[in-house]
């Protein structure tokens, strides 16, 4: 028999075998906790504005956001079709002025606050007093907000609005957040939403960290792994070098520049069709239709595209970008050495042209400049910080300029809306009354072929008076580890990546 201290040193041996065994085995709970904490890190240029969606303005607050809040109706990723999300259906009046919401049930807020018809509610009533414009955007068109049941909300418009529901899918705005936050204050510091991820902390102009949320309601979407961070890195070299040395797992708009530069052993570049538009915007009180017409006549911005580009951005042929409802190919004027100098001789506007843009878009500037000399037309480039910029053209201090234009949702209308009189964002004073009458009717016209080839016919006529001349679509891009992530990511047309989807090797 053994004694006690001989059955000591036995149970000592024996703890020892079975610590080497799990050792040698990479059976350790170190290592198993290293596995379960496998994350993401993205990077962005920019900090967040918010993490609170009815205040944010800024695409770098739109890619947090959208990992921690929901929206009543969501987009197919592969289309602009609408999807249920925390509504699973809904109805609408014959009049289009009643939308009536079916709500998913056994939802819980992060803040443990249950989803319901009253969380709705309060979330449209927050536009109320505020100056958010994606609030007033989304929720400014209500008269009134019911809810029959706990699982039943009806929403009342002042007047049928067809864009309705693609305001309900925008992050900004239209996403639902607890109202326990929204009675206490406290949305921007401690973000409570219904989404895959939970808000962990936040260190102003360097990070953000969000964790998965394990009682998320949507299993198949479910994120793979525990933690999501986000990054700010101030310029797209660093990014990229960051990628490299596997500092992080992926960035998006990459620096033109420099996208010949990811493709590497352990990092690739992704490029994914984009919702934006730049474009030359002619203040139409200064520049006269001859003169504007001209100047479209006298550029061959196919081959500047191509020139300044190469391959990242796609020569605009319309207004509105593939994919988005509304797109045709509105045949912008030709290169037409001849038609541009008999357009600027018959013109009253001065050949003398002050040109306005932001110092990233010097390049274009420089090139049009150069191109419109051969029919007689002097420009002046002068450069601008963004609120200056922005003040000019509100203003109305300039003759054409350098713009971009970047869809909220995926709608025709929502690039229409810019050529509308009275419309702060009609920095063309744009007034074509076919137009006008032509908009009045989309707004409340159903989904249909109809409606959709009247943003068409819209968008031609943009083509044909010359308030803009499009220049390109820029792609969107996205820069990614393909050591860490399984595959390639996904990029929403709109949206961007979901974050929520991402696998790790």
């Amino acid at each position: 028999m053994f004694n006690i201290n001989n059955k000591k040193i036995l149970i000592s041996l024996l703890l020892l075998f079975i610590g080497v065994f799990l050792s040698g085995c990479g059976c350790s709970s170190s290592d198993e906790k290293k596995s379960e904490d496998k994350g993401v890190t993205f990077a962005q240029i920019s900090d967040i504005v918010s993490l609170d969606p009815g205040v944010a303005n800024d695409a770098p607050s739109v890619n947090a956001i959208k990992n921690v809040y929901e929206t009543l109706i969501g987009l197919n990723e592969d289309s602009t079709d609408f999807i249920p999300l925390l509504a699973e259906s809904y109805k609408i009046s014959e009049d289009g002025k009643q939308y009536t919401f079916a709500l998913r049930k056994n939802i819980k807020f992060h803040d443990g606050t249950p989803f319901n018809s009253e969380a709705v509610k309060a979330n449209v009533q927050r536009e109320r007093g505020t100056k958010a414009e994606y609030l007033k955007m989304v929720w400014g068109g209500v008269s009134s907000v019911e809810t029959p049941n706990e699982h039943t909300v009806v929403i009342k418009l002042n007047e049928p609005l067809t864009d309705f529901l693609y305001f309900l899918s925008m992050p900004l705005g239209a996403s639902m957040v607890s109202p326990k936050g929204i009675r206490d204050g406290t949305i921007p510091e401690s973000p409570s939403g219904t989404g895959p991820f939970k808000f962990e902390s936040r260190e102003v102009g360097q990070s953000v960290v969000f964790k998965r949320n394990e009682d998320y309601w949507d299993s198949k979407n479910k994120p793979t792994y525990t933690t999501l961070s986000f990054k700010v890195i101030s310029d797209s070299n660093s990014c990229l070098l960051a990628l490299k040395n596997n500092e992080i797992d992926l960035f998006e708009n990459v620096d033109p520049s420099l996208r010949n530069q990811v493709d590497s052993e352990n990092s690739k570049l992704k490029l994914f069709p984009g919702s934006s538009t730049k474009y030359l915007c002619f203040n139409t009180t200064k520049l006269d239709e001859q003169m504007r017409k001209g100047l479209c006549h006298a550029l061959d911005m196919e081959k500047i595209v191509r020139s300044l580009y190469k391959g990242n951005s796609e020569y605009a042929t319309s207004f509105i970008p593939k994919g988005i409802p509304g797109f045709g190919d509105s045949k912008p004027p030709k290169y037409d050495l001849e038609a541009a100098k008999n357009c600027v001789k018959a013109s009253n506007s001065s050949k003398n042209i002050q040109y306005i843009c932001l110092n990233k878009d010097k390049n274009i500037a420089e090139a049009i400049q150069d191109q419109v000399k051969a029919v007689g037309v002097n420009i002046q480039i002068e450069t601008r910080e963004w609120a200056p910029i922005m003040d000019d053209y509100t203003k109305g201090k300039f003759d054409m300029g350098t713009m971009g234009w970047k869809s909220d949702y995926p709608g025709g209308m929502n690039f229409m809306q810019i050529f509308c009189p009275g419309n702060d964002l009609n920095y063309s004073k744009c007034n074509i009354p076919e137009f006008n009458n032509l908009y009045k009717q989309v707004l409340t016209e159903a989904f249909g072929e109809g409606r959709t080839q009247k943003i068409v016919k819209m968008n031609n006529l943009i083509a044909e008076n010359f308030p803009v001349l499009p220049i390109c679509q820029d792609k969107q891009s996205v820069a990614f580890n393909t050591k860490k992530l399984n595959g390639e990511p996904s990029c929403h047309l709109i949206y961007g990546i979901p974050f929520n989807r991402l696998t790790l090797k």
